[in-house]
């Protein structure tokens, strides 16, 4: 209802109401005529109200059926962004100690589509919600990983956001994550130290498996160390003969062990080439007698001679390797004197003297008797023979 409706119906109500009423009492009417008329005027007035109602109502639905066709109403166009930098910002990190420097350039507008909201400072409610959610990704990145924070962040910021209450939009490009100088120098300190620890505990942990496999499968003792070395070198059978009496006194040092007698003959003396007996090394005689059952005989000997107590050097050592030549030159093996005379640097044409608490040679010697002759073996106590 216009406002011309509504000034129409207030002067025809006046008019119904105070025009019988005014006429009926100057000219006397009886009360029921200017009554009658006012009740008259006043439903006049009711339905000229009607009629404005109803003409109301059909051009509402008159401008219901044309709005149909008329165009919409064009968009506003949306305000163009503004760009606002933010300094060296400090967020924190996944360290405790360790900071981030945080800067970028942010592109802000107000809210498209609604009509801009009062702000005293929209610039800075557009930097606020990017630092906002620059911070809450990089409390979760490591401060070594800042220039992956920074990629990351180039991403995530990139795509517009609204603030909560709905004024401006954001995002942001042009971003740069650091450390303080002091703080990246201290990482890498500090990741220089763990590699280092990581090296030397590897180094640690191959010294100690190698020192394990040495001592406890290698040089568990010397027939071990020989296999060891033939593993190494299975063609250099003459070399590792050679080098017995050195892997017998690693496998003994290794295990805290004396030399075992088996061995000590082949032990060389380093200053005056001579092995424990006293005895020069002889190149030339191993090298003509080759032969491997030659070479354990003679060793043999020297062990067992060892192991009954005596000592080269001792009058009795070359005694006794003097009889056991003769002995075997009696029985018929002049080879095998000639190799324990050999060996022990025996002269053959004369006995070695014996101890002064020896009676002579006792020997029997066989040569000068029958093969009928009865050998008679002294008692307990008499170290002579005698032949019946």
């Amino acid at each position: 209802m216009t406002q011309r409706d509504k000034t129409l119906l207030i002067v025809l109500g006046f008019l119904a109401v105070f025009a019988p009423v005014t006429a009926g009492l100057s000219l006397a009417w009886p009360t029921w005529l200017w009554v009658l008329i006012t009740v008259a005027s006043v439903g006049a007035v009711l339905v000229v109200r009607a009629a404005i109602a109803e003409r109301i109502r059909g051009e509402q639905l008159q401008d219901a059926r044309m709005s149909q066709y008329l165009p919409a109403e064009p968009v506003p166009e949306p305000s163009e962004y503004e760009e606002v930098l933010v300094g060296a910002t400090y967020l924190p990190s996944a360290s405790a100690d360790y900071r981030f420097v945080f800067s970028a350039k942010v592109w802000w507008r107000f809210t498209p589509g609604r009509p801009p909201i009062a702000h005293a400072n929209p610039a800075g409610l557009a930097i606020s919600l990017v630092v906002r959610q620059a911070q809450h990704e990089a409390v979760k990145a490591n401060p070594e990983d800042y220039s992956l924070l920074e990629h990351h962040l180039s991403g995530v910021l990139g795509t517009t956001r609204q603030d909560p209450g709905g004024v401006v939009e954001a995002s942001a490009n042009s971003i740069k994550v650091s450390l303080a100088p002091d703080d990246e120098a201290r990482l890498r300190s500090l990741a220089d130290v763990r590699k280092n620890r990581e090296v030397w505990e590897h180094e640690r942990e191959y010294e100690r498996n190698k020192r394990q496999y040495l001592g406890e499968d290698v040089l568990k003792d010397t027939g071990s160390a020989v296999v060891w070395w033939l593993a190494k070198k299975d063609t250099a059978i003459q070399e590792t003969v050679d080098l017995i009496g050195n892997l017998a006194q690693l496998s003994a040092a290794a295990n805290n062990t004396e030399i075992p007698p088996l061995f000590r003959n082949f032990l060389m003396d380093p200053q005056s080439g001579a092995d424990l007996n006293g005895h020069a090394a002889d190149t030339a005689f191993d090298a003509m007698y080759a032969d491997a059952d030659q070479t354990t005989r003679t060793r043999y000997l020297r062990t067992w001679m060892t192991e009954i107590g005596l000592d080269p050097g001792d009058p009795e050592w070359s005694l006794l390797a003097h009889r056991l030549a003769r002995s075997a030159e009696t029985t018929g093996r002049p080879d095998i004197a000639e190799e324990i005379r050999r060996d022990f640097d025996l002269p053959t044409d004369t006995e070695p003297d014996a101890p002064a608490d020896q009676p002579g040679d006792d020997t029997v010697d066989t040569a000068e008797h029958t093969e009928n002759e009865a050998v008679s073996w002294p008692a307990d106590g008499d170290r002579s023979l005698s032949y019946e």
